[in-house]
Formats: C-alpha cells, sequence, structure tokens
C-alpha cells in the first residue's frame, strides 16, 4: 500500500516535474544560441513582445536601462566573433503555474575566460502554441 502511495504522488508531480524541464531547457537553449551569437535561434523561444531590463550601478548611482527585442537582437549580431563571451548559470529556481513560468538563475559573466561580472537573471514565460516563450528578461551586473 505504502508503494502504491509513494507511485501515486510520483504520478501527481509528473506534469510539474514535466513543464519545469521544459522552461529549463528554454533557457538554455536561450543561452546557447546567445553564445553562438545565433539570432534566429533567438528568436525561436522570445516572443516578439519580449522586453529587457537591465539593473546596474552607475557612479550616479543604481540606474535601469531598457532594451527592445530588435537592439537586443542587434547587439547579439554584432558582437565580435573574436571574443568569447559566456554567461555561466550557478543556480535554478523554476516556478510554473500552467501557462505562466518565473525564472531565477544567479550567474557569472566571462569575457574570454575572465570573470567581469556577476548577476542574477529573472525571466518570465508563458505557454504559446504548445512552447515556452521568455516575454520579459530582466537582469542585474554587479561590479566586482
Amino acid at each position: 500500500m505504502r508503494h502504491l502511495f509513494l507511485g501515486f504522488c510520483l504520478l501527481l508531480l509528473q506534469p510539474a516535474v514535466s513543464q519545469e524541464a521544459e522552461v529549463k531547457q528554454t533557457i538554455l537553449d536561450f543561452f546557447k544560441a546567445f553564445h553562438a551569437r545565433d539570432t534566429v535561434a533567438m528568436k525561436a523561444v522570445i516572443d516578439k513582445e519580449i522586453v529587457f531590463h537591465t539593473v546596474s550601478e552607475k557612479a550616479s548611482g543604481v540606474v535601469m536601462e531598457a532594451q527592445s527585442r530588435e537592439n537586443f537582437l542587434k547587439s547579439v549580431a554584432s558582437m565580435s566573433k573574436s571574443i568569447a563571451y559566456e554567461e555561466r548559470l550557478t543556480g535554478w529556481n523554476i516556478q510554473v503555474d500552467k501557462k505562466l513560468a518565473h525564472v531565477w538563475t544567479p550567474y557569472e559573466f566571462y569575457v574570454n575566460g575572465q570573470l567581469v561580472h556577476t548577476g542574477v537573471d529573472s525571466f518570465q514565460l508563458y505557454w504559446k502554441n504548445g512552447f515556452w516563450k521568455i516575454i520579459y528578461c530582466a537582469d542585474t551586473r554587479n561590479r566586482l
């Protein structure tokens, strides 16, 4: 009876685990495309209405900068191929409620193998036509 109950509980958790795995894979696909500077692949996982925000500390204080989808994709496409960019995700907090998901991922950002800043990414995703799409991305950039 105990094994039957445990099996039933695992069966109930299956959809949530599957959704979390799909959400995580969407974020991983985003970064794979980012590192490859592949804007076509990025377009497959981001919504047309996505908004990007960056919060950082400047000499004048904390500032928030917004970037449109088009400008973000242009900046990714224009990154020099001779410079290696890598954003290493160091943790995952994924929350899913059927058609909406939130992902919180601390990260370290490297340029040519050297750590240049740390921060956190905050993604919002929604379920659209059988796929998770990123609709919002905010990140912090903490100076070392």
